[in-house]
């Protein structure tokens, strides 16, 4: 149907991004598709990748434009969906970045564990995004 062709699946959207981390190109796929259908409408595409694209020279308004792109990258960090990044997500991302680099895994914690204590600031040992 006409329906299906202005939708793009995963494996489309995958063939179009070029990151060798399948695990953000999920993410970003799971972000786009608002509604949960398995696929991306152009309109979903374009809110959320107008959102991450977004300028302005008033102050206020990069403001609230920053914080809905710190928005969008707590929502990869936050692999379960809860709305909290727990020291496993924080680790398992920072592993997911620094795959290709030459830092053993022993460094990787060290450096996990320090984000993720900076960031906990009220020792609950989850980060929210406010």
């Amino acid at each position: 149907s006409a329906k299906d062709t202005e939708n793009i699946t995963y494996d489309e959207f995958k063939s179009v991004i070029f990151n060798r981390q399948e695990y953000f190109t999920k993410k970003m796929f799971s972000i786009c598709d608002k509604d949960g259908s398995e696929s991306i409408s152009l309109q979903e595409f374009t809110e959320t990748m107008g959102k991450l694209m977004k300028q302005s020279d008033k102050e206020e308004e990069m403001d609230k434009i920053n914080r809905e792109k710190l928005h969008f990258l707590f929502k990869i960090y936050d692999e379960d969906n809860s709305g909290e990044i727990s020291r496993d997500e924080m680790r398992a991302c920072i592993e997911i970045c620094t795959k290709e680099s030459n830092l053993h895994l022993e460094d990787v914690e060290v450096l996990a564990d320090t984000l993720f204590d900076k960031a906990d600031v009220d020792k609950s040992g989850a980060i929210t995004f406010d």
